[in-house]
């Protein structure tokens, strides 16, 4: 176990990010709840941040007058401009 513990601190370390899931989230069938988009965002890269934002539009017509899911959006888009 002490090899995973070393990788774990490299990698927490040099900053790297998984993409995995936030390259799921551009495709899956199932809208993400609110509070997991939000801490999604708040660890995401620049990239990331994009995905969050493309899976919200993937379900613009469940979205388009939550408020949660704008404000996020719109901070997202606030990142980007």
């Amino acid at each position: 176990m002490s090899w995973y513990w070393d990788m774990y601190q490299t990698i927490k370390q040099s900053g790297i990010k998984s993409d995995y899931q936030y390259k799921v989230l551009e495709t899956t069938p199932i809208l993400h709840s609110p509070d997991v988009l939000e801490t999604m965002y708040q660890n995401a890269s620049h990239e990331q941040k994009a995905s969050i934002m493309l899976h919200i539009d993937n379900f613009n017509d469940i979205t388009f007058n939550l408020d949660r899911y704008v404000n996020l959006r719109n901070k997202i888009w606030d990142d980007y401009t």
